[in-house]
């Protein structure tokens, strides 16, 4: 039996909908209008520590989580390390964005972080993804945000805050990584080489308490298939 609880009621209008249906609307609304924009799809623990999708324009970074509407978005607060919570009185993600800017290495990071939730809402007849910020929670119809209004870091800015989101999430049981290049995609379909995930489990590995979900990395193997506009971390 489905668990009424927890859907939107209020935001249905009589329509049915789901969080992949946000992430296709998102995808044929947003990432199309630009070829130069890269979306990296993530799974597993490092979805865990960072988001749903990592986002590359050039050499500017985001995080995307999607979510099936506004409501559902309170259920990120259940990523964040619980011991952490309560020994600190944690109540809020202002509470957490707190201690977050406190651990950045790089200037420029705080107040910028490159962190977005897309959820859905009725708009007419059509499914409408709104852009939330993951830290403030304000909303900005996609439509009226082009790429360069959108949160985004600089490569080592990125990383920084990479490195202290993981600090504070829940680990993970599921699921390990040892190494490779994971593959992302263009706004015109097009599969690149996207991320070096070894690069990326040594920065996560920076956290002593995170470094045993994360094996060693290897030498990456190139994938068997035809990649364009190589985009490596």
């Amino acid at each position: 039996m489905m668990n009424t609880k927890s859907w939107c009621d209020k935001e249905m209008s009589g329509y049915l909908w789901w969080e992949k249906t946000v992430e296709y609307a998102f995808l044929e609304q947003f990432l199309a209008e630009s070829n130069l924009t890269k979306i990296t799809p993530l799974a597993g623990p490092i979805e865990r520590d960072l988001g749903d999708a990592v986002l590359n324009d050039a050499d500017f970074w985001g995080v995307v989580e999607f979510k099936r509407c506004k409501a559902d978005s309170s259920s990120e607060i259940d990523k964040f390390d619980k011991e952490f919570t309560k020994r600190n009185g944690i109540k809020s993600y202002t509470d957490y964005y707190i201690h977050l800017c406190n651990l950045y290495e790089e200037d420029g990071v705080a107040g910028g972080e490159p962190h977005i939730i897309v959820y859905g809402a009725i708009a007419g007849n059509n499914i409408q993804p709104i852009a939330m910020d993951y830290w403030q929670r304000n909303d900005k119809k996609l439509e009226n945000v082009c790429w360069h209004d959108m949160p985004m870091l600089s490569r080592d800015q990125f990383r920084d805050y990479v490195r202290v989101l993981s600090h504070f999430r829940e680990p993970s049981a599921n699921g390990e990584f040892r190494g490779g290049i994971m593959l992302g995609f263009d706004g015109g379909g097009n599969f690149v080489r996207a991320i070096d995930l070894g690069y990326l489990l040594d920065v996560l590995k920076r956290e002593p308490e995170k470094s045993m979900r994360y094996k060693s990395s290897q030498e990456p193997k190139d994938p068997e298939v035809t990649l364009k506009q190589p985009w490596e971390w």
